[in-house]
């Protein structure tokens, strides 16, 4: 499932290859991702409409259009906006398509559909009603202390509750909790303050360097970043070995020099 800083990066893509173009007409080939959403009314709040500005919210992706109404799209496991040009067939598994008064089509991508896409009438609304918390790349430190500190539990569990934090995954809390050595079962009311701040430093820098790198996963340096979640892997520094278990539901990994507080 993408986390914070793919959909970071889609709402960039987004912004540069969709925003300010008059919606000329939507084709809907799959209604399944329109989540209950009638066919016309997608058509009725998209069609001769444009997207003024966008937001995300952790993994919640938000355009706004020109009518003051707002898009969601959920990206999913699979789920993309792909550029095609209006004499060119429509790329596999496209979902919706939006062609444009002009310039390319685009259609919204999404294999597994496990995705979603459809109108809302109020963006407050809809994220209260989601109960997402503050978002992990914006987030002030003195608040992130706060929501730790004053909860009790499972580090990890707490890192994943999207309304406490808004963000994270499991690749993510996993690669914070290696590179800060705090075992991702400690509980929160247990750690430290200083090793607190240090998983907020760490937290951020991890998004930021995700974000300039296009949440591309093949760019990611080799000592870090997912490349080591192997069972039985060592780092070239000698760490390891990597031992994988299952937390708060999710397969975790780990190694022996994380401390456990």
């Amino acid at each position: 499932m993408p986390e914070l800083p793919e959909v970071e990066s889609f709402r960039y893509r987004f912004e540069r290859d969709i925003q300010h173009r008059v919606i000329q007409d939507v084709l809907v080939l799959d209604q399944k991702v329109l989540r209950k959403t009638p066919v016309q009314h997608l058509k009725n709040e998209l069609i001769g409409k444009s997207f003024i500005s966008t937001f995300r919210q952790g993994k919640y992706f938000f355009a706004e259009l020109s009518s003051k109404h707002w898009l969601h799209i959920h990206l999913g496991m699979t789920g993309e906006m792909e550029n095609f040009e209006p004499h060119e067939d429509a790329p596999k598994f496209s979902r919706i398509i939006l062609e444009f008064a002009h310039g390319p089509h685009m259609a919204y991508v999404d294999m597994r559909k496990f995705g979603s896409f459809f109108p809302i009438p109020d963006l407050d609304q809809y994220i209260s009603a989601k109960s997402l918390g503050p978002d992990a790349l914006t987030i002030s430190e003195a608040e992130f202390l706060e929501r730790l500190s004053s909860r009790k539990g499972i580090l990890k569990a707490i890192l994943l509750q999207q309304s406490v934090l808004a963000g994270l995954g499991n690749l993510y809390v996993d690669e914070i909790c290696l590179q800060t050595r705090i075992h991702p079962a400690s509980r929160t009311e247990q750690i430290p303050g200083n090793k607190l701040k240090a998983l907020y430093q760490v937290m951020m820098e991890i998004l930021t360097a995700s974000i300039d790198r296009h949440a591309e996963a093949s760019t990611y340096p080799s000592s870090g970043l997912w490349s080591w979640r192997e069972k039985g892997y060592y780092f070239k520094d000698g760490r390891g070995p990597v031992e994988s278990l299952t937390l708060a539901g999710r397969t975790t990994y780990v190694v022996p020099d994380q401390k456990v507080y």
